[in-house]
């Protein structure tokens, strides 16, 4: 049968290229040229024709478990195209996509587990936003800290004990639009207004829900909340 055995190889057309080999098994030596010619054909077709990139995602992988230097990551969020934010066991990481690049944030002082790190965008704010700590606050740190400069964290002592968070945009009475940000600490959800001021957060009201709050979502300036076996909208 060996003469009637043929191996097929592909590779990936994006970056990484992985190939993948398999053999194949013909009736006869005949039939074994029959699929290389048509197979090479197919090949010469598929090259000329020059075919556009059409994919929406590629994936990259960022690290693996053999990376020491970042252990157990939580949650992880987009700053731009060649960077994310990291929030692991030991902190905030930043990693380079295009350097292969990953740094710490911040002192070891700052080094303690983050559960749940986003941007705050809205009103080009250059707020990160995340929950750290054994006792889970919520605090703020300006984006320019990832540049390098030495900006300390701003700690909302009122969060104490929070479990998530999201954040969106709002319409206030006297005009304009400001960053809204719900926290959910077991039946409460805390909404606070972030602004540029030196305080820079200023609370605006409690909600209070029939259950434990599993998870927060703002939408068109209301807010979903879900809690067990059903859901409220604000």
């Amino acid at each position: 049968d060996i003469p009637c055995i043929f191996r097929v190889t592909t590779s990936e057309m994006n970056p990484p290229g992985s190939q993948h080999q398999i053999l194949l098994l013909a009736d006869n030596e005949k039939e074994k040229d029959n699929w290389l010619k048509i197979l090479t054909q197919l090949h010469i077709i598929l090259r000329s024709k020059n075919l556009p990139n059409k994919n929406v995602y590629s994936p990259q992988e960022v690290c693996d478990n053999s990376l020491s230097l970042v252990k157990s990551t939580h949650s992880a969020a987009i700053l731009d195209s060649s960077r994310l934010i990291l929030g692991t066991e030991d902190g905030l990481c930043v990693v380079e996509l295009t350097k292969d690049q990953i740094i710490r944030i911040g002192d070891r002082s700052e080094r303690k587990q983050v559960f749940q790190v986003d941007l705050l965008q809205e009103q080009q704010l250059g707020y990160i936003v995340y929950i750290s700590g054994k006792q889970r606050h919520i605090k703020l740190l300006y984006q320019s800290s990832l540049e390098g400069h030495d900006n300390d964290p701003l700690k909302i002592n009122e969060t104490k004990g929070c479990h998530t968070f999201c954040h969106g945009e709002i319409r206030q009475p006297h005009g304009g639009n400001s960053c809204c940000l719900c926290v959910a600490i077991k039946r409460t959800v805390q909404v606070y207004e972030i602004n540029k001021t030196r305080q820079k957060y200023r609370k605006m009201k409690d909600i209070q829900v029939p259950g434990q709050v599993q998870c927060i979502e703002m939408m068109s300036e209301r807010l979903c909340v879900g809690y067990p076996s059903c859901f409220a909208i604000y």
